[in-house]
């Protein structure tokens, strides 16, 4: 019955210099609360959130300071990422639903706001969130501001590769969700304009998924007791 009495949208997909949004998105319609879920219970998805907790433990010291998941969903990838690895992180999502302590890590159902940090983080994770931000350029900014200041942090931001949904003809791929659509080239555009530098663009999920990964100058951060 909830299914039925979903509200409906258009979907018109626009598409130049690489970059794609849908022009009839309606923020009204989504609502990312404790309702909305996004998990995928799936032993494949499980070997890739392994592979991807390897790469990034293996590039990047994590003792430094606390991993930041912004957009952390149900919490999924950094519970199974404690479950290989010890590290102090904190996962922020509105549509967060749990307890706010598990394995050691801190989970925050709110909107990312720099109150909950404090302490440079050893990284800031971004998986599969400007994607279905309005104007994803003025998010990453703001967040980016938020840590003024001297000093600098590793930054990873996961996305689906247009190209990948173009070329494997995959039109399921777009949905309302989904306001923006990045190739490597746009991808890579938006993060140098917002202040990303040394960027490293790769694939990931077997070419489905781009990886973006650079440097930010920020402030302290850490994570507030809560």
């Amino acid at each position: 019955m909830q299914a039925r009495a979903a509200l409906v949208g258009d979907l018109e997909i626009c598409c130049e210099q690489g970059f794609c949004c849908s022009n009839k998105f309606d923020s009204n319609l989504v609502q990312y609360d404790s309702r909305y879920n996004n998990t995928v219970p799936s032993p494949v998805f499980d070997l890739y959130y392994d592979q991807l907790a390897d790469y990034l433990v293996q590039r990047y010291d994590l003792s430094s300071g606390p991993v930041v998941d912004i957009g952390c969903g149900a919490g999924t990838f950094l519970k199974r990422m404690a479950e290989r690895y010890e590290f102090d992180g904190i996962g922020i999502d509105p549509a967060y639903q749990g307890g706010d302590r598990v394995n050691g890590l801190r989970f925050i159902s709110a909107e990312f706001d720099s109150r909950y940090v404090k302490d440079k983080p050893s990284l800031v994770l971004c998986r599969h969130v400007v994607e279905h931000i309005p104007n994803a350029r003025s998010f990453l900014k703001s967040i980016f501001q938020e840590f003024p200041g001297e000093g600098q942090f590793p930054f990873f931001c996961e996305v689906p590769d247009l190209d990948w949904i173009i070329e494997q003809k995959s039109w399921w791929d777009f949905c309302y969700e989904h306001i923006n659509y990045f190739t490597q080239a746009s991808l890579g555009r938006m993060l140098e304009e917002v202040g990303c530098r040394d960027l490293k663009i790769s694939t990931g999920f077997g070419g489905q998924y781009l990886w973006a990964e650079g440097l930010v100058k920020g402030d302290s951060l850490a994570v507030l007791s809560i």
